[in-house]
């Protein structure tokens, strides 16, 4: 608002009028609303290295996330090769394969959801700015604290960290839009269709990213069902 000051002075030549105006401002008028960062959505297509933490068991996963094609794949490495390499394929017809290509070893999981979809972590809450590993992030948490994803704060916004409810963490050493696995890295081993390929109905009991990532969508669906009904 603006308030009009008026002083009038008189002198032996007549009236003498000074106008001061006075400038004041609402704070309502200066209130700068500040809305929470929108959750990030993954591309369509994107590989990404991770480093894997779980009880104190590294590993080196490697993420390749074909939603246009329908599936996800990790290639988890153990440390020092230890264990070898652990692949975990998952398609959207809800089937999982776990293979070891050098042990020769298959295990089939059917579960009752698909592949994360992109945009998995709308309605995540905003847990504001941490730095993690020297980069500043934005914090969100999902499914009743199943997930904390962190992201670069400024653009291109890739992820930094994710850390499960069971403490286990995804550190991102590399991420890459728009990279595609060549087809044939796409096949599973025949070894996994015969006789010594194992399936299990629902089960999901092996440590690895995707692991954590269909049990996050069935929590997604789960909820969104929930809500229909």
């Amino acid at each position: 608002f603006t308030t009009i000051i008026i002083y009038v002075f008189s002198t032996f030549l007549g009236v003498n009028i000074q106008v001061y105006t006075a400038h004041a401002h609402s704070p309502a008028s200066h209130q700068t609303i500040v809305t929470d960062p929108t959750p990030p959505v993954w591309p369509q297509q994107f590989t990404a290295v991770l480093l894997q933490n779980r009880k104190d068991d590294l590993s080196l996963t490697e993420l390749w996330y074909d939603y246009e094609g329908g599936r996800n794949m990790n290639l988890i490495q153990s440390q020092l090769n230890l264990k070898g390499t652990l692949y975990d394929v998952e398609f959207n017809n809800k089937t999982s394969y776990y293979y070891n290509k050098e042990a020769g070893t298959c295990r089939t999981i059917q579960f009752p959801v698909g592949i994360l979809t992109p945009d998995w972590l709308a309605g995540a809450k905003y847990l504001g700015q941490r730095v993690i590993h020297n980069i500043t992030t934005n914090g969100f948490t999902k499914a009743d604290g199943f997930i904390t994803y962190f992201s670069e704060a400024a653009p291109p916004f890739r992820p930094v960290q994710w850390r499960f409810f069971d403490g286990a963490t995804f550190d991102v050493l590399i991420w890459k839009d728009g990279n595609v696995m060549p087809e044939e890295s796409w096949h599973v081993p025949g070894f996994c269709f015969n006789r010594l390929g194992r399936l299990d109905q629902g089960a999901d009991s092996v440590p690895t990213l995707n692991s954590y990532l269909r049990q996050l969508q069935l929590i997604t669906v789960n909820k969104k069902d929930a809500r229909r009904t």
